[in-house]
């Protein structure tokens, strides 16, 4: 790998039905994937002058991130999801004015400027202010890298015209099957058949080199205008070790990023990636509370060479 990841937007703890809570936003999870991995991110958000955000950053440090580019914000707290599930998949239920809606342009490029900057990943919950808004453009401007957009469309923080706009001249675009469908205005769910043409015309409107559709327990599958299309299947876990899927879409997008910065056939990228996912799926929340997983995915997948 030459060069670090920067990863820009939110950081906030979820609040789950039974009392606990994770620390968690989607660029943290990738972030914190990418450290276990064995890569060096960069994230880029905010969190509260208060109690939330003393917890956020020092769990923050024990994962191994480096906590440069946080910020801390005087006047808003720090983020919070309460999750819930219906029929197994999770629901989110967003705070307002949380602090990663103020995530400000010159701390952010000041911690830049310090690094060798590889790529850019981030989503499109961050984006809902303005000011995160300006921040975010500003800096994939100036930077002119590689990007990574993972849609993570959360009514109503999420306009579907905001994300397409956020996601144009994407080098990677992650989508799962039901935002392909809505970004393209099509009807919910899209059939099988329309996956792949739904993938190529999405990458053609965009001008994006590779649009991956996430499908759950049935895989993944990656088109582009100009690239023949690539399907792998799903991992799954035994019944008895599956807990919850929370966070397993990010997990998936980080092996996507860390496919791009050590330049992996794209096949191997989507196999990774429908691979960490399941792993995240026996773990209550989207991160291992001990090193053991990022531990036997790097002996795995010979990272550690």
């Amino acid at each position: 790998m030459t060069g670090r990841p920067i990863l820009v937007g939110e950081v906030l703890f979820d609040r789950f039905p039974d009392g606990t809570e994770t620390l968690g936003g989607a660029p943290l999870n990738v972030a914190a994937h990418l450290a276990g991995l064995g890569a060096a991110p960069l994230l880029l958000s905010r969190v509260g002058a208060d109690e939330a955000g003393d917890r956020a950053v020092a769990a923050m440090a024990t994962l191994g991130l480096d906590i440069g580019g946080i910020q801390r914000d005087p006047g808003r707290a720090t983020g919070s999801v309460e999750v819930r599930f219906e029929d197994g998949e999770p629901r989110f239920e967003i705070r307002s004015d949380a602090a990663w809606d103020g995530i400000e342009l010159a701390p952010a490029a000041a911690a830049v400027a310090g690094v060798l900057p590889a790529l850019v990943y981030h989503g499109t919950l961050a984006a809902r202010s303005e000011i995160t808004r300006a921040t975010l453009a500003a800096l994939t401007a100036g930077l002119a890298l590689p990007r990574v957009v993972d849609v993570n469309l959360r009514p109503p923080w999420t306009p579907v015209a905001r994300a397409l706009e956020l996601a144009r001249g994407a080098d990677w675009l992650k989508v799962n099957h039901e935002e392909l469908a809505l970004l393209l205005d099509w009807s919910t769910p899209l059939p099988e058949a329309d996956l792949e043409r739904g993938a190529r015309e999405l990458a053609s409107r965009l001008e994006v080199r590779r649009v991956v559709v996430t499908l759950g327990e049935r895989g993944a599958l990656l088109a582009g205008e100009d690239l023949p299309v690539l399907r792998v299947a799903g991992r799954t876990m035994p019944a008895e070790r599956f807990v919850d899927a929370v966070g397993a879409g990010d997990a998936f997008a980080a092996a996507l990023v860390l496919g791009a910065l050590c330049r992996w056939p794209e096949r191997l990228a989507l196999e990774r990636g429908a691979e960490l996912a399941a792993r995240v799926c026996t773990l209550r929340g989207a991160l291992p509370a001990a090193p053991e997983l990022h531990a036997a995915v790097r002996r795995d997948w010979g990272l550690d060479g």
